[in-house]
């Protein structure tokens, strides 16, 4: 992935669609992203991620809590390479360090989960008229 679509999709202030084969990175973007939201501000439960199979949402699941793990543990300089990694500044990067030591514990004591939900190939004309919609209302904001 290039650095500015890395940049891009991973920016909680940009409403982005991520459509790509197997093996592509996709669970590291969707991780990342959420990530992202979570370093800016957003609680657990304002966050919706869907995937397609239950093995893709237990995979992402394990995935973004090790990346909470990791964050919460790595030494300062590694934590501020992925940070930089997931499209933040280096100067950024500095400034959240304190707010991303406590994600992973924010995280697994919220009440209200982060959900990762399962949406099979029947729902997706109907997920994709609601996403639609979504995306209509937050250019009308605009």
């Amino acid at each position: 992935m290039t650095d500015q679509l890395t940049h891009d999709s991973c920016n909680p202030h940009l409403s982005v669609v991520i459509e790509a084969c197997a093996g592509s990175g996709k669970t590291w973007l969707l991780v990342s992203r959420i990530v992202r939201l979570l370093l800016s501000g957003a609680k657990p439960r304002e966050i919706l991620a869907i995937t397609f199979t239950r093995k893709a949402a237990q995979e992402m699941r394990g995935r973004l809590d090790e990346v909470l793990l990791m964050l919460a543990n790595c030494p300062e300089n590694e934590l501020i390479d992925e940070l930089v990694a997931r499209g933040l500044s280096v100067s950024d990067a500095k400034a959240l360090v304190p707010r991303a030591r406590v994600l992973f514990e924010e995280v697994l004591s919220d009440p209200y989960p982060l959900c990762i939900e399962t949406r099979s190939e029947e729902h997706t004309s109907e997920l994709q008229s609601h996403l639609n919609l979504v995306c209509r209302l937050l250019l009308e904001k605009k």
